[in-house]
């Protein structure tokens, strides 16, 4: 996707967002102005100079407001990982480089640190590994 294709409700995300800290610049400014009395002039470039920065940094940070349907920890099922401590039922296992909470799918089965698991299922930020059985 482009600049040129980008969608309505991209733009109408991204103003929404911006919203908050507009309102905070436009509460100090006026808090300021009851302390020191600022022209009225001072105020609106203040205000217009905010919303212009994030006009003049919406080309580059556009495509981080599109919504993505796909679910990224999906993509870790049926990945090989290696127990790095015993698994009894629970302990943690190493995926990609990465530490997970880890739960064995056997209630019952142990799984040794150092042993291949391979995961089975994803509850939350916990995964259900079973044991790879080498066959040497």
């Amino acid at each position: 996707m482009s600049l040129n294709q980008i969608n309505h409700k991209i733009i109408i995300r991204y103003s929404l967002f911006q919203v908050p800290t507009l309102i905070i610049v436009i509460f100090t400014v006026f808090t300021i102005d009851h302390w020191y009395e600022l022209d009225n002039t001072v105020k609106i470039i203040i205000i217009l100079s905010w919303i212009m920065k994030d006009i003049i940094i919406f080309p580059f940070v556009w495509k981080s407001y599109i919504r993505k349907d796909h679910d990224k920890s999906l993509d870790i099922l049926k990945h090989v990982g290696i127990a790095v401590d015993n698994i009894n039922p629970k302990g943690y296992v190493r995926i990609n480089g990465e530490i997970w909470k880890a739960e064995s799918v056997e209630p019952h089965e142990s799984i040794i640190k150092g042993q291949s698991v391979e995961v089975v299922e994803i509850n939350g930020l916990r995964l259900k590994v079973r044991l790879i059985i080498d066959s040497d």
